[in-house]
């Protein structure tokens, strides 16, 4: 299908980098790192004042720990199981959209549509080691569990009470993940007053089972680690960090709302349009946190690409506008895979020589960049996200002063700064305390900075 021949060449960048000792994201070696904690190297969910952290749930680290000492690696691992919940999530919705009597045609559109959104807008979390798409993936498999084979029928008990488990499930990936739950409580609130008793029971049950089994297996500080980390929010980074996303939702939107017109003879509408009312405004709103991506508006995504292909009949005008959107986010990301491909040497060869200087130096060294001292060999000595979170909220960073000072660090990894994080940067607690303590003995053409003690 030429479609889907497009949107692999357009993320064939991504793609290539799937078993390469390459990262273009910070979170993959924190990731990978996580998920050798939880198969038994080290503590997955350390004391609140410890200089790492963790604020995700374990099931995925648990997963990817246990397929990552299969084949060696983490991060690659971790990888594949990304790419395979994109490719899964396509394939729930197209099964949703025929679940609603939507065509072949319309289903595979819906999917296409996703795959499109992940190799341009989403790319960046595109075969990575994150497990957002993971979560994802189960939240999203609950839903033609649950969702009728006819309008006016409600579903079954069992049927709700195996979604109530897919998404706690997804739940104890990703704690975010909230708007497809609220969905189908509202919507089950407003038309399947039975099922939402079994709804809220399963899901009280099997969450308060995994509370309890996490508590049991982690400590107190599972709780505290995942509810209760600090984290800076900001009107004005929801702001400009929500633009791009709400340029495309805004006519995924616009072609999805005659859906509205639908729901009158048929029921089931409302779950997928209760979910698009819940998460665009609620990743928005989520993208104020410091540390908070494009991720945030995954569960929008996944809703718009179910209810985009569901109207049938449009103008032609509608049909012309919406063709004309989709070139567009092509054009976009053959220009991004472009830029992409031609950048990769430099950066190849940038990153490279930081990790041989990384894993020349004799003794530990804190990565900001955790996937170099991951595949330095180094050990996971410092969460600079987590901990400068900690110290701004604390106003001071006792145990990092004390580290620096007694110089337990042969090195420390930093960076590399932009002018997009400039004002953040000057003032993280940890970025400006090593920057007092260490002097810079190398930095790669990507301005990452390799720092050891004065």
């Amino acid at each position: 299908m030429i479609a889907f021949a497009v949107i692999v060449a357009l993320s064939a960048s991504r793609l290539w980098l799937l078993p390469m000792h390459f990262s273009p994201d910070p979170n993959e070696g924190w990731n990978a790192f996580q998920a050798l904690r939880a198969t038994g190297a080290g503590l997955l969910y350390p004391p609140a004042d410890a200089l790492t952290g963790n604020n995700y749930p374990p099931l995925s680290f648990l997963l990817i720990g246990a397929i990552g000492r299969l084949m060696g690696d983490q991060i690659i691992a971790g990888r594949l199981v990304a790419l395979g919940s994109v490719v899964g999530i396509a394939g729930l919705i197209a099964r949703v959209v025929r679940r609603f009597g939507g065509g072949r045609g319309q289903a595979t559109g819906g999917a296409l549509l996703f795959l499109l959104l992940n190799a341009t807008l989403l790319r960046q979390y595109l075969a990575l080691d994150d497990p957002q798409w993971l979560g994802q993936l189960l939240m999203t498999a609950a839903l033609p569990l649950l969702i009728p084979a006819r309008a006016g029928e409600a579903p079954s008990a069992r049927r709700v009470a195996g979604a109530a488990l897919l998404m706690i499930a997804g739940g104890l990936v990703k704690q975010n993940l909230v708007a497809w739950p609220v969905a189908v409580t509202l919507w089950l609130a407003l038309h399947h007053r039975r099922a939402l008793g079994v709804w809220l029971a399963s899901a009280a049950v099997a969450g308060g089972a995994a509370l309890i089994a996490c508590r049991m297996a982690y400590g107190p500080t599972f709780v505290l680690d995942t509810l209760g980390m600090a984290r800076d929010y900001s009107v004005a980074r929801m702001v400009w960090r929500s633009v791009g996303a709400v340029a495309v939702m805004v006519p995924l939107t616009w072609w999805a709302w005659p859906l509205a017109r639908l729901r009158k003879n048929d029921e089931r509408i409302d779950l997928i349009l209760i979910a698009v009312l819940v998460a665009v405004p609620l990743g928005i709103v989520q993208r104020s946190g410091a540390g908070v991506d494009i991720n945030a508006h995954f569960e929008a995504f996944i809703a718009l690409s179910i209810a985009a292909p569901l109207v049938v009949v449009r103008p032609r005008r509608e049909r012309r506008i919406g063709a004309v959107f989709l070139v567009a986010l092509a054009i976009a990301g053959a220009l991004l895979e472009a830029k992409e491909v031609s950048q990769l040497p430099g950066r190849r060869a940038a990153w490279d020589a930081m990790g041989q200087r990384i894993a020349a130096i004799p003794g530990p060294v804190a990565c900001e960049v955790q996937a170099l001292c991951y595949w330095a060999g180094k050990e996971f000595e410092l969460d600079f996200f987590l901990y400068s979170q900690r110290a701004l909220k604390a106003g001071q960073a006792p145990l990092l002063d004390r580290v620096l000072e007694k110089r337990r660090w042969a090195g420390v990894m930093i960076g590399p700064d932009s002018a997009r994080n400039a004002a953040e940067r000057g003032r993280d607690p940890v970025v400006s305390r090593v920057a007092r303590a260490m002097r810079p003995i190398f930095i790669d053409s990507d301005g990452r900075r390799l720092m050891v003690p004065r």
